[in-house]
């Protein structure tokens, strides 16, 4: 309680500073972008807050598909006269499913980054699979589903326009492993998991964890030589030429405080992160403009 009352303050707080900080803006000095979300369990709990989640963000956004993503890494992104938003799930948790059905009734396609490792396994099943391997796994928890998708439902999600992206395998943390093999493993199990389950190359890869520290330069340079879209998880609008190829996206607890959910997709709390943006820049280049 005392956490949440923290961000509720401190959300009003940054919102009204933001209000007066743009009093002197040229609309000219304004460019607009595309800002990515990401949730992770959406448990039936959950669902009340993602459907307000939903149609706050239908009044104050384009609301676009995966293929943004690919167009602001290739140069070719247009923003309309307001920023863009997709919606992106880490995990694989199964969940999911019904989140993406949500989506899909309102002609919302979304970005779904799963653990192949994790589909048709508990989460038991899962740490023991990787035990037994013996890479271990880093114990990813939920507060309402224990377990990942099942193949029928990745499949089916498919079919109804999302597109499926890899999240690690083992949910390791590539900043703090130091064999190459290691690093490479941890990203090949789970890109090629991923197109054994969807019957094509997977082009998109949320590093878990996704602040800079989690970035490997080996991991990053192993992505890059394979092609894919890289993101992170530090808040921040993606506008071309000005921010990272490692791209932005700003984590959405559902069960947060509103008001600090609605700061974070205003970018009321975006310059708080300036300096781990900055850092991504180095480590990864910066988008085309």
């Amino acid at each position: 309680m005392l956490h949440d009352l923290r961000k509720w303050c401190g959300a009003l707080g940054l919102t009204a500073w933001s209000r007066l900080s743009r009093l002197g803006t040229s609309p000219t000095a304004v460019r607009h972008g595309l800002r990515l979300v990401v949730l992770h369990d959406t448990p039936a709990s959950s669902l009340p807050h993602l459907d307000r989640l939903l149609d706050h963000v239908a009044t104050r956004f384009d609301i676009v598909g995966p293929e943004a993503a690919a167009d602001l890494l290739e140069g070719h992104f247009t923003a309309g006269r307001r920023d863009a938003l997709l919606f992106t799930f880490d995990d694989g948790f199964a969940s999911n499913h019904t989140a993406a059905e949500r989506l899909a009734t309102r002609g919302i396609r979304g970005l779904f980054f799963l653990m192949p490792s994790l589909v048709d396994r508990s989460l038991d099943d899962w740490l023991t699979h990787h035990r037994q391997a013996g890479r271990g796994a880093f114990p990813v928890w939920s507060a309402g589903t224990r377990c990942g998708l099942a193949t029928a439902q990745v499949r089916e999600m498919g079919a109804m326009g999302h597109v499926i992206g890899a999240h690690n395998d083992a949910h390791l943390d590539l900043g703090r492993l130091t064999d190459p093999d290691a690093i490479r493993g941890e990203i090949d199990r789970a890109l090629e998991g991923v197109a054994a389950l969807t019957g094509h190359p997977c082009r998109d890869f949320a590093v878990s964890f996704g602040r800079p520290r989690h970035f490997h330069p080996l991991a990053i340079d192993h992505l890059r030589d394979r092609g894919v879209r890289t993101y992170a998880c530090v808040r921040g609008l993606n506008v071309p030429g000005r921010t990272p190829r490692l791209l932005l996206r700003d984590q959405i607890e559902l069960t947060e405080p509103w008001l600090f959910q609605q700061a974070c997709l205003a970018g009321t709390v975006d310059r708080r992160w300036a300096r781990e943006v900055a850092q991504l820049d180095r480590l990864g280049g910066r988008l085309p403009g």
